[in-house]
């Protein structure tokens, strides 16, 4: 391990990138999916928010005027919903949070990865481990029944 430091960022962005995939699941599973899917539309205005202040990053007008209208559509949105949309927010921010900590390492892109992959594997165990435990099995080989592609559905 090439730092402690290191490691405990990318940990980090494996929380915030498993806490992406969990609200996804769970929005999309709790018939949220109008919520969910906003969530992917308000993530770039969040990213452009924090390259802005954390970054160092400036718009030019033309790219202000899009993010602006943008902005503007996603508003709309939210408030056609009539509600609080917080499975957008939890699902924009994880990402862009998720990014912020990516764009700031400056490390080997094939180190990072595969030390994510072993953080978000080590963490994906314990959280399945439960719900593997709820599944019936009660298929036979038996019971299966050969797919016909030739019939309509």
């Amino acid at each position: 391990m090439k730092s402690p430091r290191i490691l405990g960022w990318l940990v980090l962005s494996s929380l915030f990138i498993a806490g992406n995939w969990l609200c996804f699941i769970w929005g999309v599973t709790n018939d949220r999916i109008l919520e969910t899917s906003l969530g992917y539309y308000i993530n770039p205005l969040i990213s452009v928010f924090f390259g802005y202040c954390f970054l160092g990053e400036r718009l030019t007008r033309y790219q202000m005027l899009a993010v602006l209208i943008a902005a503007a559509a996603v508003s709309m949105q939210m408030f056609l919903l009539g509600k609080l949309p917080w499975v957008a927010f939890v699902l924009a921010l994880c990402f862009a949070f998720y990014g912020l900590i990516r764009k700031r390492m400056s490390y080997s892109q094939i180190w990072c990865l595969n030390t994510f992959q072993a953080t978000s594997l080590s963490a994906s165990v314990p959280a399945l481990t439960p719900s593997l435990k709820q599944i019936p099995c009660t298929t036979s080989a038996s019971s299966l029944k050969p797919l016909n592609l030739r019939q309509p559905f």
